[in-house]
């Protein structure tokens, strides 16, 4: 007989995370625009990603899947900011790591660090460099990329978290150019549970003219 993973406490579970994923998607999409401030190069690829799909499509479903370069900005964020920072997980089952006699039991409490991973060196080439065509189409992207989680266990709310993000970026980076000085420079704060700018994230924007 076939069961599904979710039901009772952990349909509960799953149901809280999904809705949670609000707070997440706003983290994202702060950060992802702190980063194109900084980098005008590729806030203008965005902006002209964001518009190609507009003008195609409209502001419809359609166009936000098309935004593929959009998608590369807001994975290159998630990557050097994961809105949640580590991973928990236990053990199933007792899992011997490879090549050594280390033995994880069952039951075992895991952490995963997802800053420790998304700037590896050994997983990433210059690990601290922002670079959206890192997850370009076609670029093999390292399973240490954790930040929806992996596996059966990844995030349930993921899809809807990156159309989230990706609207409320598309109607800013249309209307607007955006940069950050630096005296208002944004660091991480070291107390906050989920990752926060410590001082805020302090943003400068530009209404852009439209000509018809």
């Amino acid at each position: 007989m076939l069961t599904t993973e979710f039901e009772g406490d952990n349909l509960l579970y799953q149901t809280g995370t999904f809705l949670s994923g609000f707070e997440t998607s706003s983290t994202c999409t702060s950060f992802t625009l702190m980063e194109l401030s900084n980098h005008p190069e590729y806030q203008e690829l965005a902006r002209k990603d964001i518009n190609s799909a507009i003008e195609k499509h409209g502001w419809i479903y359609e166009a936000f899947q098309e935004m593929k370069y959009l998608n590369q900005t807001i994975l290159k964020s998630l990557r050097l900011h994961p809105p949640v920072s580590t991973l928990d997980r236990y053990t199933c089952q007792n899992y011997k790591i490879p090549n050594t006699d280390i033995i994880i039991e069952k039951g075992t409490p895991i952490y995963i660090s997802l800053y420790g991973l998304g700037v590896d060196p050994r997983f990433w080439d210059e690990p601290e460099v922002y670079n959206p065509d890192r997850f370009a189409e076609g670029n093999a992207i390292p399973d240490a990329y954790m930040t929806f989680g992996i596996g059966r266990r990844n995030c349930v709310g993921m899809k809807l978290g990156q159309l989230l993000a990706k609207v409320v970026l598309a109607l800013l980076l249309r209307d607007y150019e955006i940069w950050q000085t630096k005296e208002h420079t944004s660091f991480l704060d070291p107390r906050s549970t989920f990752t926060a700018a410590g001082n805020g994230i302090n943003l400068h924007f530009k209404k852009i003219s439209h000509t018809a």
